[in-house]
């Protein structure tokens, strides 16, 4: 297996009063060299876990066992519905709103338009009273820390002013 080439720095950091070399800190930013190279990495290890030997059949298995099989909680908005719903062929769900628990409806937040390449985690939603205003947990980095979006279910508009706190996970944050 060759690894991606990956290049060191003479940064330090200091933590506690300790000072170390840190020759990878470069990989902490979020520049398009660093989504290189997470791109690099994360093929070399879809090639190695595609290439054993039972990898068919346990993607069988998980597949069987995924929640998308089943349909997600739908909760009353107002006299409409709102739920998750994951579209055929993608790995991140759409955010609906729909006149009836489980009908066809108007996607008020949809993953995959929010990061086309990367598309965030739907972990919660959450509505308000009255069914106005619809709150959802988006994790975006696999670190289950979910920052909040908030939408107008009525014109399907991000609103402004939520909290900036980020939630650690749907476990101990989310609201469902």
């Amino acid at each position: 297996m060759e690894y991606p080439q990956t290049r060191t720095t003479d940064d330090v950091a200091t933590l506690a009063g300790v000072t170390f070399p840190d020759p990878y800190q470069w990989l902490q930013g979020s520049s398009d060299e660093v989504e290189r190279w997470q791109e690099e990495q994360a093929e070399l290890a879809a090639s190695y876990v595609r290439d054993w030997p039972y990898f068919d059949r346990l993607r069988e298995r998980v597949a069987h066992f995924a929640a998308s099989r089943y349909p997600a909680y739908p909760r009353p908005a107002g006299d409409r519905w709102v739920r998750t719903h994951t579209p055929e062929g993608t790995s991140q769900a759409q955010v609906l709103l729909t006149g009836e628990p489980y009908g066809d409806g108007t996607v008020l937040f949809d993953s995959v338009e929010e990061h086309p390449r990367h598309p965030p985690y739907v972990s919660w939603i959450s509505l308000s009273p009255d069914g106005r205003i619809l709150a959802l947990g988006v994790c975006d980095d696999g670190s289950e820390r979910n920052t909040i979006r908030l939408i107008d279910t009525t014109t399907g508009d991000r609103l402004p002013g939520a909290p900036a706190r980020e939630l650690l996970d749907n476990w101990t944050g989310g609201a469902h």
